[in-house]
């Protein structure tokens, strides 16, 4: 399941383009009461065909449901998204909340199909919904059958006009989204920008939180929500959007069957209309509670989505906070957050930093301050205009080869007023110009229009322009859209036609190559690249230099600078990722076919030659060092850690020992600017090297580049896996206290000496996945559905590829009052799968949704590559997966309660309760 969406990150570019707000939430939840009928009718309506563009074609029902249909052949998957254009702006006066609440019981059922998430998990599918201030949107994504469409189809219609919205069920799922509500809580940045927002509108509800003030989840009335329901869950407020591979005409005609019976409500939507007044002076928040680290924050109102100034204003902000090139990001010292908000009716643009314990917020604040309100007298100069405008439309173009973002971004703007404004947005970037990012930036990061954590009372303000409706129409003059966007080609993603494509070698040294020679949306190339550094012996008391290269590899060569590394990675349009550590990792490069080669001697270049700067070494290890002293700052960070620990084994000069947070701010203060330059010189090297490339390329050529860059470059210390024998630990129950934490935490761990391939490790991992794993699990059934206590719950396994040491844990989130309960029911739950045992409908059930997750999960590109890396690591055969496929279909119930009874012991787990102790007496 995906959970609440959160502020933060660091200024991605693709943020913008799939609409992910300042606080866009996810639920999942639903039931039982009085449903609303309509009668079919006898003859079956027609879909009127409106439009095709870009190869996403517009139809409309007479009912006036409106239908995207996007077809790719490219994907081996369908994605089914449901969009009602209703979410917390159409809240009224002790309603907040209600709209992501409603959406969590939709999926409690109807009187046809009164347990939608099993069956969803009978089928495999991969759900959820989400709510935003705009829009409730359903979606499920799945192996494409054309028998599972229509069954989601239905449900969905189904859905729409008989959902139960029972007491009962929400009697018990209020508790459920309370829980929700206090985990944000626990966030101090998310609760910040909650109080921002807040402040920065009086009267529109953009103001208010997606999932509502606690006294309105906790005292809804069942007759107003189901007239909420009522009232906005109708085929002309909706939108039926299909993306993947599927038959149109099949799925057209399934949409019809199932939507077009349904009746146009006689009565109007309600029309939304409050507008905030422009702000007329600087607002200020400020958050006391426990953190890692302060944080300052500078938002600024900015105007609707679809508003010509919109384009300009994402640019300024990536000239202002690009986590390379930008404004701030040179000027302070600590990391920067950019977080522009698109809405349909106002907008926003979000700046902050976190700062170390001993930084002077006051004047990190002005420094802040100044840089974004100075374009006045420091214009945007042309070098800064071209990175981020050459950055983003490097960004841009792989999105829209990107069939599910490109339908993602399609929703979103039809939320904001019309589907074909995505691709208007598109243009519309190709067209900003210097001038236009100057004068937005005086028109709107201005004293006036800004709210901040502090208030300076201002004699004069200049305002901001009033805000206004947008008008899509004016929006879309002057551009012509074309009927087709890019073609895609199927591929078969079977592990025999994977490898009939494939080309592998073993290079000299022990360098394993794999080429998969297939043509890629958008003409891009994927590589992926592992390196392994170091062993048992050499790695002792270099952790933290190893940690420290792989942060630096991206800051000068002795060819190229800095900002010349950025410049050359955007003129080759090329993505790249180095997620190096002290015992190596992953190289990650996505390019165009025409700039491979080129981009692949790069990124090499860069791992030989970093000459590693003094300057960003001690900038990135004072980054560190903050980071580990906000740590310390907060005790429910040093709770996990400390709990974590339990059971440790090793000695602390093992470099598989894990550090107290003062054991690693002590080991960062003591690194020397020579450790790391002699980590690199010791351990880069590709003497033990995978390669895998994806795309359109001539394996030929690829081998013989391969061997160029890569044989021949040695470490003085060759590589040896780091070991993680099966230890025991024992059991225990820890109690953490976290003072002034909304939410509170339990948290159980064994280990029990399993290997991955060994059949008894499937059997428990099925075993889990009955016990605690996702819709109709018993955990989930227990403390979700019927008494309504988690949120958030889950069992798991982690796998051991090497030894017979494999971990099994469980966690769930509950309200602190609840917490006595909660782990009762836990552990009740626990004793009765031993002593009862999982019933053979239970053991079929899970299987089967195991099975089709195994075979969903098989198709794509990143599939591919990670089969690719398999087979290369471990000499593993090519239908492997299908010979586990097989192995977990003839488990049988006697073998799943064998093994579940043999590992899972009460009496041996180690429990880590984690709570504000206050709240909880």
């Amino acid at each position: 399941m995906v959970h609440a969406k959160t502020c933060g990150g660091s200024g991605s570019i693709s943020r913008y383009l799939t609409i992910i707000t300042f606080w866009s939430i996810c639920a999942i939840l639903p039931d039982q009461s009085t449903a609303q009928t309509s009668p079919r009718q006898s003859v079956a309506p027609q879909a009127q065909k409106v439009q095709t563009v870009e190869g996403i074609t517009e139809y409309t029902l007479a009912n006036g449901l409106r239908i995207l249909l996007a077809p790719d052949a490219s994907d081996q998957r369908v994605t089914v998204n449901m969009t009602y254009l209703v979410g917390a702006r159409h809240e009224g006066y002790g309603e907040s909340g209600m709209a992501h609440l409603l959406e969590h019981l939709i999926f409690k059922g109807t009187p046809k199909t009164p347990q939608p998430k099993v069956e969803f998990a009978k089928r495999g599918f991969a759900f959820n919904g989400t709510t935003t201030h705009d829009r409730t949107n359903y979606f499920a994504s799945f192996q494409s059958e054309q028998a599972s469409i229509d069954w989601y189809l239905a449900w969905q219609a189904d859905a729409m006009v008989n959902s139960f919205i029972a007491r009962k069920d929400l009697d018990s799922e209020m508790t459920v989204v309370r829980n929700e509500y206090e985990r944000a809580e626990n966030n101090p940045v998310i609760a910040l920008g909650d109080r921002m927002r807040r402040a920065a509108y009086m009267w529109h509800n953009y103001g208010k939180s997606v999932l509502g003030a606690k006294s309105d989840i906790e005292n809804v009335d069942i007759v107003s929500l189901k007239n909420f329901y009522r009232r906005y869950y109708r085929p002309d407020n909706a939108i039926v959007m299909v993306a993947g591979r599927f038959d149109s005409a099949a799925t057209l005609a399934s949409i019809v069957s199932a939507f077009g019976s349904l009746a146009r409500p006689t009565d109007p939507l309600p029309r939304t209309y409050t507008m905030d007044t422009a702000q007329d002076g600087e607002r200020n928040v400020v958050l006391r509670r426990p953190a890692t680290a302060p944080f300052i924050a500078s938002s600024y109102h900015v105007p609707p989505m679809l508003h010509p100034d919109t384009e300009p204003l994402i640019l300024l902000g990536l000239v202002m906070a690009d986590e390379t090139t930008g404004r701030l990001t040179k000027k302070l010292s600590s990391p920067t957050v950019y977080e522009p908000v698109l809405r349909r009716e106002a907008g926003s643009q979000f700046f902050g930093s976190q700062l170390g314990l001993s930084d002077n917020a006051d004047n990190v604040q002005k420094i802040m301050t100044d840089i974004l309100e100075g374009v006045a007298t420091v214009p945007i100069t042309q070098q800064e205009f071209e990175q981020a405008k050459n950055k983003f439309n490097q960004s841009l173009k792989r999105v829209f080869s990107n069939a599910n973002i490109q339908a993602g971004t399609v929703i979103e703007h039809a939320v904001a007023g019309d589907w074909r404004s995505a691709f208007v947005t598109r243009d519309r970037f190709t067209k900003v110009i210097l001038e236009d990012v100057n004068r937005v930036a005086q028109k709107y990061f201005i004293a006036s229009n800004r709210t901040t954590g502090r208030i300076v009372p201002t004699q004069a303000p200049v305002r901001a322009p009033e805000p206004a409706q947008l008008d899509a129409v004016l929006y879309m003059q002057g551009f012509a859209l074309n009927g087709q966007g890019d073609a895609s080609q199927d591929f078969d993603y079977s592990f025999a036609n994977l490898q009939r494509s494939t080309i592998s070698t073993e290079l000299a040294q022990n360098i394993k190559l794999s080429v998969l020679s297939k043509p890629m949306r958008g003409d891009f190339v994927r590589l992926r690249m592992k390196l392994r550094f170091g062993s048992l012996d050499a790695l002792s008391g270099r952790i933290a230099a190893g940690r420290l290269v792989g942060r630096l590899l991206q800051d000068g060569t002795p060819k190229y600078n800095k900002q010349q590394i950025q410049d050359e990675l955007v003129k080759l349009n090329a993505a790249v990722n180095f997620n190096l550590g002290p015992t190596g990792g992953d190289v990650d490069l996505t390019v165009g076919k025409d700039q491979f080669a080129q981009a692949y001697d790069f990124i090499v270049h860069l791992l030989k030659e970093s000459d590693l700067p003094v300057r960003a070494f001690y900038s990135t290890k004072n980054n560190f060092i903050r980071a580990v002293e906000g740590e310390l700052n907060d005790r429910a960070t040093e709770a996990n850690r400390e709990f974590r620990r339990y059971g440790n084994p090793y000695a602390k000069d093992d470099p598989r020992y894990p550090y107290t947070s003062q054991e690693w701010l002590d080991e960062l203060k003591a690194l020397t600017y020579e450790q790391v330059q002699e980590f690199h010189a010791k351990f880069y090297g590709a003497q033990v090297a995978q390669v895998v490339v994806v795309g359109a390329v001539d394996p030929s050529s690829v081998q013989a580049q391969t061997a160029r860059l890569l044989e021949n470059w040695t470490a003085p210390v060759l590589w040896q896996r780091l070991p993680y024998p099966f230890s025991d630990v024992v059991p225990t129950r820890q109690m953490f206290d976290t003072p002034d934490k909304a939410s509170s935490k339990i948290w159980a761990f064994t280990r029990v000496p399993l290997v991955e391939l060994d059949p008894e490790n499937w059997q428990l991992r099925l075993a889990t996945r009955i016990f605690g794993v996702g819709p109709a699990s018993r955990l989930w059934t227990r403390l979700r559905e019927k008494d309504g206590l988690s949120y958030d719950l889950a069992a798991s396994v982690q796998l051991s590829s090497y030894e017979k040491s494999t971990g099994w844990s469980l966690f769930c989130d509950v309200a602190p009052a609840n917490l006595s309960t909660a782990e009762k029911a836990v552990k009740e739950e626990l004793a009765r799968s031993l002593a009862d045992g999982f019933s053979p409908q239970e053991v079929e059930q899970f299987k089967k949704q195991f099975l089709q997750e195994r075979k969903a999960a098989r198709s794509g590109d990143d599939h591919a590559i990670g089969v690719l890396m398999a087979i290369q690591e471990f000499n593993q055969d090519w239908d492997l997966a299908l010979k586990n496929d097989k192995l977990i279909e003839s488990f049988t119930t006697e073998q799943i309660n064998a093994v579940w009874r043999k590992y899972l012991k009460p009496d041996q787990l180690v429990w880590g309760i984690f709570s504000d102790v206050a709240k909880t007496k």
